[in-house]
């Protein structure tokens, strides 16, 4: 049996386990194999990302002023007090204001964060006033010690998602200062709020999910996918330079030449191929108890990992992808338009 555990183990957090951060948050599925069936059934994933930090007093009243829609939206504080509306809106945020205008200046300048954007969010279709109310535990249990925080829901989208805004200075006069592993403890304890409300939300690492790519960063996605009238389109410089490199490897290797080495991409494929031997390790162990639910645990596993990506392909390898069929369609499209008429 221990041999199960560890190996469940080893599938979500790799052999050598991530650092705890700062802000651990505790609560997690207490049972192994329920975290792996929650997997193989696909429950819904939460998502927990940063969004970006205000800078200054000005910053800070018009972002909490967006989270708020200008008044539409009800915002809550950590205190659980409550505005809505336009002439209640400045209440809410007042006192940041008159505190961080009252820090000295290297604790508090131009270039400092003073406010954390942290967006909770779940699939089209999840109830949104069970986000709002798991946010709100989550925030409470995350944050309420040492920090001011406001958070607001939004529906505009077909996933309901809050938006917390968190003051960064504590009440100890320390700064939130989050790490990568800090945000998939949030992560798991959104999840953690959504299961104690009965909705199905798990917080898994994507490698445990056949998954390569990293998720497009909000800013990087709002630039690439503007589509407001009378504007041009434009492309972040992000992703310009990611079109740019995979170019030029298309090029050197059609050429014949040798495109540098990525280690990194190295590193991916070893870890997407170590995860699925482990499924396949798993798989077999299960079957290996006798018992009838491990049996069934056993073939779902299997049908989970036949439906991992054949491909282990990086953003790098679908841009190419993407690039090499613009190409062959262009060609296409000049062919018939030299082509003479009957």
């Amino acid at each position: 049996m221990a041999i199960i555990e560890e190996t469940i183990s080893q599938i979500l957090e790799g052999k050598v386990k991530p650092k705890k951060g700062k802000f651990v948050y505790h609560d997690k599925p207490k049972n192994a194999r329920l975290t792996l069936q929650a997997i193989t059934k696909k429950t819904p994933e939460v998502m927990a990302k940063i969004t970006g930090f205000s800078k200054g007093t000005g910053h800070i009243a018009s972002h909490i002023e967006y989270i708020a829609r200008e008044g539409e939206e009800v915002l809550e504080n950590d205190k659980g007090e409550l505005f809505k509306g336009r002439e209640n809106l400045e209440s809410a945020y007042s006192d940041w204001i008159k505190d961080i205008e009252s820090f000295p200046k290297e604790k508090s300048s131009k270039t400092s964060r003073d406010v954390m954007h942290l967006m909770l969010s779940m699939p089209a279709g999840t109830d949104p006033e069970k986000v709002r109310d798991a946010a709100r535990n989550f925030a409470k249990k995350a944050f309420s010690e040492n920090h001011e925080y406001l958070f607001a829901l939004h529906t505009d989208q077909p996933h309901p998602h809050v938006h917390l805004a968190v003051k960064m200075l504590g009440f100890n006069n320390k700064k939130l200062d989050p790490k990568k592993n800090d945000i998939q403890a949030w992560r798991e304890g959104f999840a953690e709020e959504l299961r104690t409300l009965g909705v199905a939300a798990l917080a898994t690492r994507r490698q445990a999910r056949g998954v390569v790519k990293k998720a497009t960063k909000g800013a990087v996605w709002q630039i690439n996918n503007n589509k407001q009238p009378n504007r041009n389109k434009r492309t972040a410089n992000v992703t310009r330079s990611q079109i740019k490199e995979a170019a030029t490897e298309l090029a050197l290797e059609a050429k014949g030449e040798r495109v540098p080495d990525k280690p990194w991409n190295k590193a991916i494929e070893r870890r997407q191929n170590e995860v699925r031997q482990l499924y396949k390790k798993l798989s077999d162990e299960l079957d290996k108890t006798g018992q009838k639910e491990d049996k069934k645990l056993a073939q779902d596993v299997r049908k989970f990992l036949a439906g991992m990506p054949k491909e282990i392909l990086t953003q790098n390898d679908e841009i190419k992808r993407r690039i090499t069929q613009e190409a062959v369609q262009a060609k296409r499209t000049a062919t018939v338009d030299k082509a003479p008429e009957r």
